[in-house]
């Protein structure tokens, strides 16, 4: 291995100054290589020290660190170091869910929410807020985060001139509190450094849109005995691209974590679909004039944001989960949001404006909401769900508005005139002009899957052919640089989970459509790099903290942005069917693991009459999982209906609860239900929750897989009413 590790202790000053900043006064460095009794001066204590190094693999070590303090000593943190030589700009650092190329862009001050400023067609360089980074010009600079920022407790480097990658994980909490994990640059002496603490201790804390707040963090007081195990495994490989590293990432990336094995049996799915569904009747809905009205995408009617928003936070989405699944009242409810979205919602030129109170409508420039602005993910969204739900009437012999397939059509044509006039989608665009006002970022990710949906579903071969040369283009700028950005409309063009789960839906909808490999390829590579954004493990909460007491789980959330911190309970605002077709056509069981990590833990974050959450009222669910502290209080929630709801919707109607490959001889189970394959080829299904649960199963063979579409198998699927604490048997179909 050319990077080797060393230990260092710091001693830090025993009270924060006035600016509230951690204050190093002294440091020792010790190498890592026998068993030794440490006397250190300045204060940094007395220690005896024993190393155990196992090779995992040829290019993996672990590393086991014992330490025992031998006399008591104050505010000390222990770091685990590992150099990273030949370090250059050109190098792309990768902190999981936090920093992706180092989040190295141009960056303009604000506070959030943050807007980009407009400039020309060519510039299609990323521009964020201010975020953890390392710097455009600076020789030197650093980040220092907390575990919890992370997915994983991870940080890797690719050194492109050298072909090397490197990794380090380690644990994100151990005896002494949460770990820290810090990159620093000193292009100066052509260097950098991976640091983990622990404790961690950062100079700033990062608080949303400002990296300079001041810090609380400490480091630890030792007792006489008190003993201290560090777990690092170091990974070091020939590497000939990015995509390398996020490929070793997803092989390691659960090696160092502890994890409870069980998900928490708190409410199914279906169960869950109807607590929320009855919520949207109830606090959702928005009666304008007679026959008219839409669901709002929360329940703060008077603001815009909470009203009527199409795409992103479940606009025209949320209502595809409630024509399939829903009764009577909410089918029609859904037909007339469709309605009003096409009818009222659409701007001058055929993009839809970005909110309405159900009175006015505005756009998507948070500072001046009366400009012509229109985030372009919002119309992806709204074409893609809005074609799979006139696809859905249809098939259940329901009427509906001409104006829906009429509105839908002018949508997609002005999708198409963006592209061609702009020879991009851009970020934000004039709903009116259709020019691109903010260029670059991949936010009309999912615009290729809804134009090749619209080309099938209104015989327009021609959009199908406009959402190649799109997706062609993403992959290119974005995918293979594996830095997608910009699908939310909060936080400038940095890096964000949405956007990358978007483009997977457009490569996977892109292989469906035409059955060429190579978006097949492309979907498995974006897959690995989703998985950097998704939480690898169960997060530990303070003691007396809310989501303590509730006993929340946190392996399985998905990280939002590098702005954003911290985990969500879903993708914003998907079911993550792509990932089980994804599945289908590769039988890559990770991408499985990646779906039922998520599907099996979203219920314990709604709250319902039963489990209360906090001040949450019934169906409402928190769009944050406080693991950091950069936006509210670790283990803590802000109250209000968020997203979150249309995802878990959008679980419970496009995926089966369980689904079995009798081929394989394999179930998953996508539900808190209990399945497992009989001898004799029954299924055994058993519901821990106390709740009555409709339980969907998907059974395939490699002839479905081969000739049916996923979409088309829905009819098929088998459904059990399985009551509280049951057990029972199912014969496969």
């Amino acid at each position: 291995m050319t990077h080797q590790i060393s230990l260092r202790f710091e001693k830090y000053a025993p009270k924060i100054c006035v600016i509230n900043r951690p204050t190093i006064t002294a440091v020792k460095d010790v190498p890592v290589e026998s068993n030794e009794v440490l006397e250190l001066q300045n204060d940094l204590g007395a220690w005896s020290l024993r190393v155990e190094r196992t090779a995992v693999m040829p290019d993996a070590q672990d590393w086991t660190i014992h330490l025992s303090a031998l006399r008591p000593v104050d505010d000390v943190s222990v770091c685990v170091r590992l150099p990273i030589l030949d370090w250059s700009r050109d190098g792309f650092l990768l902190m999981p869910g936090a920093v992706y190329d180092g989040n190295r862009f141009h960056s303009e001050r604000a506070p959030y929410p943050p807007t980009p400023q407009p400039r020309e067609l060519t510039d299609t360089r990323p521009v964020i807020g201010d975020i953890p980074r390392l710097d455009l010009v600076a020789e030197r600079s650093q980040i220092d985060l907390l575990a919890g920022d992370l997915s994983s407790p991870a940080v890797g480097v690719y050194l492109p001139k050298q072909h090397r990658g490197v990794w380090l994980f380690t644990d994100a909490q151990t005896d002494v509190g949460t770990t820290g994990l810090s990159f620093v640059e000193r292009l100066d002496e052509s260097r950098g450094e991976i640091i983990a603490r622990f404790p961690g201790v950062r100079r700033y804390k990062y608080w949303l849109c400002d990296t300079l707040r001041g810090s609380n963090d400490r480091p630890a007081s030792w007792t006489t005995g008190q003993s201290l195990i560090l777990r690092v495994r170091t990974v070091e490989f020939t590497c000939q691209s990015r995509q390398e590293i996020f490929d070793r990432f997803a092989h390691h990336r659960q090696t160092t974590v502890r994890r409870n094995s069980t998900p928490p049996s708190v409410i199914p799915l279906s169960a869950a679909f109807d607590v929320i569904a009855d919520k949207y009747d109830r606090q959702n809905w928005v009666e304008l004039e007679e026959n008219c009205g839409y669901y709002a995408v929360g329940t703060d009617h008077e603001n815009p944001y909470g009203s009527w928003q199409p795409g992103w936070v479940g606009g025209g989405m949320s209502t595809l989960a409630l024509i399939e699944l829903g009764n009577e009242k909410s089918i029609e409810r859904s037909i007339k949001t469709l309605e009003f979205a096409f009818t009222r919602g659409l701007a001058k030129g055929g993009l839809p404006y970005g909110l309405s109170d159900g009175k006015k409508f505005y756009g998507d420039q948070f500072a001046s909401p009366q400009a012509p602005w229109h985030l372009i993910r919002k119309s992806g969204d709204l074409l893609f769900y809005a074609v799979q739900q006139i696809r859905l009437l249809k098939q259940l012999g329901r009427t509906f508005p001409d104006t829906i397939r009429s509105g839908a059509m002018t949508l997609a044509g002005a999708l198409e005139t963006v592209w061609r006039r702009n020879g991009q989608l851009g970020q934000f665009v004039n709903h009116d002009t259709l020019d691109v006002i903010v260029p670059g970022s991949t936010s009309g990710a999912i615009v290729p899957a809804a134009l090749a949906l619209a080309a099938q579903e209104f015989d327009r071969p021609d959009w199908l052919n406009v959402a190649v040369y799109i997706a062609d283009q993403y992959w290119r700028l974005d995918g293979e640089t594996c830095v997608q950005t910009g699908a939310a409309g909060e936080i400038m063009q940095a890096p964000d989970c949405e956007a990358a789960v978007a483009l997977l839906e457009s490569f996977v909808t892109l292989y469906e459509r035409t059955n060429d490999r190579r978006w097949l390829d492309r979907a498995t590579r974006l897959a690995v790099q989703c998985l950097t954004w998704q939480f690898a493990y169960d997060f530990e909460f303070p003691k007396g903290t809310l989501f303590e007491k509730l006993g929340i789980r946190t392996r399985g959330g998905w990280l939002a942005s590098v702005q954003n911190i911290g985990p969500c309970p879903a993708m914003c605002s998907h079911s993550g069917a792509s990932l089980l077709r994804l599945f289908r056509y590769t039988g890559d069981e990770r991408f499985m693991n990646m779906l039922t990590d998520n599907t099996r833990v979203v219920t314990q974050y709604l709250s319902t009459e039963e489990r209360p959450i906090g001040n949450q009222q019934p169906g409402w669910i928190s769009e944050r999982i406080a693991t950091t502290d950069a936006i509210n209080d670790l283990g803590t929630i802000f109250d209000g209906s968020c997203w979150p709801e249309t995802s878990v919707l959008l679980m419970a109607a496009e995926l089966p609860s369980v689904y079995v490959r009798r081929d394989l001889r394999r179930v998953w189970s996508l539900d808190v239900i209990e399945a497992e394959l009989q001898k004799d080829g029954n299924l055994r299904l058993t519901n821990p929750t106390k709740m009555t649960a409709k339980v969907r199963i998907c059974f395939e063979t490699p002839e479905t897989v081969a000739n049916t579409s996923f979409h088309s198998l829905r009819p098929t699927w088998t459904l059990v009413h399985l009551p509280a604490g049951d057990t029972m048997d199912v014969a496969p179909t």
